[in-house]
This record gives structure tokens, C-alpha cells and sequence, in this order.
């Protein structure tokens, strides 16, 4: 079910500071390649707000509505190019890897896929597979090394030519595996624009065990209510720590990232 519309009356400025990250560890390393699809139809990117117009923004529970109300016009990495196996380490990948799909995406300390992070019934990919996603750093011991990583950021392109440019989208969304904590975490999607700050948040709500809850978010004009492509940025996060820590309160891992056709700024 689609909630209900948030105009945006604040703004916020955006932190350029980036925590210090750990070193990654050592881990089988997939690098880009000609496997990854190249999409350049730019054609039914959503226009750039103009100067002065007010955005408010659209949350999403359900991921048909986020479909529709873009109009079909959606990308989604599902992250399932990738070579893996069940049985061995997670897979890591460079940020830039999906950029020629219209996002970067970068984890606090690395980006890491695996069909089941070594919980297979807590951890199955949402919609696709095999792969589902999760940020590092890798942590073996919470009590030795920390957390690990829960923070990915999510940066836009587009393509023109040979070129690629710096861009905006209209929509983001994802799919959240196994939110079955008790105590409430931050997990969920927050968007910002590139004068504007930050626009706003999604989060998501305690359900079964390995259960699937997909959340998205889309940037529309105030007035009109069409969607415009006003997100510069956004930022993921999954539970409060790294996802191969197990099966425990507030360890969440990602599958499928849905974002709009993306328009250079």
C-alpha cells in the first residue's frame, strides 16, 4: 500500500565527511566486466525540479505501486551477475561496477554479495537469484571487531554519448531481508538532493524470520504530483551491523535495488 505523500518544507544541509573506513579483508574479488549490461535509454528519465519548485516525496511498502507510479521506468540491480557459491566466501565488487546501470554504490568498508551470507533460511534473496547484498567491513566477533558494515551510499549517473555525467533520479527502492528484530533499527532508505539536502526517509517494520520487505521512495512537484527526478544521493541501511554476524537482532542483508532512469544534472 502507497502511504500517504510528505511535502518537504525543511531543508538540510548534506555531510560531505565520511567515516574512516577499515581496511577490507582479503576476499575473492570480482571486477567489473562486459557481463554487466550497458543501459543508456534515457528516454523516459522523469525531468529535473526547476529553480523554486517544492518536491514532496512518495513512500512505498509494496513494490508494484513503486512500479506503476513510475511508470515502468525502473533499473534494477539485482547483483546476481556475480560468481558465487554457498560454500564460499562472500564475493566483493568495486563501487563503479553498475555505473554503466546508472549507480554507484559504495559501502562504508567494501560491497559484498553471496547467495546466503551462511544462513540460508535467514538471508534467502527476496527476487531474484542467487546473490543478495550487504556492506563491509566483514566482521568476524562483535565483541572484538565491532559491528561490521550497515551503511551503503548510492550515487547517479547517466550516460550520453561515451560520456558519463553526474545525475539525479526520481525513485529508489529495495528489497530488506530478514527484519525480524526486537528492537527497532534504522534500517530503510534515505534520499537527498543536490541543493536541497536531505528529502527524506523510509524505514522499514519488524516481520518474520527471513522474511522479504521491500521499500521504495520517489521524489514527485508539490503541486502537480508528477514525479521529478530530485534524489542526488542516497544512502541504504541494512540492521546495525555486518550480515554474516548471523541470524541475530537487527542484521539485515539487501536483494534487489530498484532506481529510476537517471537524468544528468
Amino acid at each position: 500500500m502507497r502511504r500517504a505523500s510528505l511535502l518537504v518544507l525543511t531543508s538540510f544541509a548534506c555531510s560531505e565527511e565520511k567515516a574512516e573506513r577499515p581496511g577490507r579483508p582479503s576476499l575473492p574479488f570480482v571486477a567489473r566486466d562486459a557481463s554487466v549490461p550497458d543501459a543508456r535509454d534515457e528516454s523516459c528519465a522523469f525531468r529535473s525540479p526547476s529553480v523554486g519548485e517544492s518536491i514532496a516525496v512518495e513512500t512505498f511498502t509494496e513494490l508494484q505501486p513503486f512500479l506503476a507510479r513510475l511508470e515502468g521506468c525502473v533499473r534494477t540491480i539485482d547483483f546476481d551477475d556475480i560468481p558465487t557459491s554457498s560454500t564460499a566466501p562472500p564475493a566483493s565488487f568495486l563501487p563503479d561496477r553498475y555505473v554503466d546501470r546508472g549507480v554507484r554504490i559504495e559501502g562504508e568498508g567494501g560491497q559484498y554479495v553471496h547467495p546466503d551470507f551462511g544462513y540460508p533460511d535467514n538471508f534467502a534473496p527476496a527476487e531474484s537469484l542467487p546473490n543478495s547484498y550487504a556492506p563491509g567491513p566483514i566482521s568476524h566477533d562483535l565483541s572484538l571487531e565491532g559491528p561490521g558494515g550497515f551503511h551503503t551510499q548510492l550515487t547517479f549517473f547517466a550516460r550520453s554519448g561515451a560520456r558519463t555525467f553526474a545525475a539525479r533520479v526520481a525513485g529508489v527502492g529495495a528489497w530488506f531481508i530478514d527484519t525480524d528484530y526486537s528492537n527497532h533499527a534504522q534500517t530503510g532508505i534515505a534520499i537527498s538532493g543536490a541543493e536541497q539536502g536531505r528529502l527524506g526517509f523510509i524505514g522499514d517494520e519488524q516481520g518474520e524470520n527471513g522474511n522479504h520487505l521491500f521499500r521504495g521512495i520517489v521524489t514527485v512537484e508539490a503541486t502537480s504530483g508528477d514525479p521529478v527526478s530530485a534524489i542526488f544521493q542516497a544512502e541504504v541501511v541494512n540492521g546495525t551491523g555486518w550480515v554474516g554476524l548471523g541470524p541475530n537482532d537487527e542484521i539485515v542483508s539487501v536483494d534487489d535495488l530498484k532506481v529510476s532512469q537517471p537524468i544528468p544534472l
